[in-house]
């Protein structure tokens, strides 16, 4: 009889445990099918982007666009250079909003910061600016995009483009003295101080 008992109870655990195993593993389909938010998603996104919008909606969360540039290298102070700026959306519908924010010191033109872009499902969205200017730095093009669906709530994601202008060096030394040894063992003197 405890023999039983003990079976039962082991039976008991092991179907528990399976249970809770097959849950967590359909939770993802679960949760993504109740929430308003990806159904809405589910909706608004292309049959042709829908692998690509799975791939991005593991990166990271946010309005599904990717950013690329065409921007590499150095500027040279009062240098005016054309970059493009690339959005790949995967929406089916909707409009983009893109508001540029350069930090101070770069100079951005076009003077219009704000961009409102209709959604097409096949097309990319590019805008082209000059970038430049009169102090050398590094400096900061930042790049919000949001996107409105149907449901007229915005989902947003934030960019940064990186802009070198002048003699910019990556590689800053550090100010630490090197301690050296022959050996394996370095010994650093430690002053200890307590409360008492």
């Amino acid at each position: 009889m405890l023999g039983a008992l003990r079976m039962e109870g082991r039976a008991l655990i092991f179907l528990i445990t399976g249970v809770f195993a097959l849950t967590c593993q359909a939770s993802d389909q679960v949760y993504f099918g109740r929430s308003g938010f990806f159904a809405e998603l589910n909706n608004d996104i292309s049959v042709h982007s829908q692998e690509r919008f799975d791939q991005a909606r593991s990166r990271k969360t946010g309005a599904a666009v990717n950013f690329s540039h065409d921007y590499f290298g150095v500027l040279d102070v009062g240098e005016q250079r054309l970059v493009s700026l690339k959005f790949v959306e995967h929406y089916a519908s909707g409009k983009m909003l893109v508001n540029l924010s350069p930090q101070n010191g770069l100079l951005l033109e076009p003077g219009t910061r704000s961009y409102e872009f209709p959604i097409d499902s096949t097309d990319d969205i590019n805008l082209d600016v000059v970038l430049s200017s009169e102090t050398e730095g590094k400096y900061y093009l930042n790049i919000f995009v949001s996107v409105i669906g149907k449901a007229s709530t915005p989902i947003s994601r934030v960019f940064a483009l990186a802009v070198y202008v002048g003699d910019v060096t990556t590689d800053k030394k550090s100010n630490r003295t090197k301690i050296e040894a022959d050996g394996g063992i370095i010994l650093v003197p430690v002053t200890e101080k307590t409360r008492s």
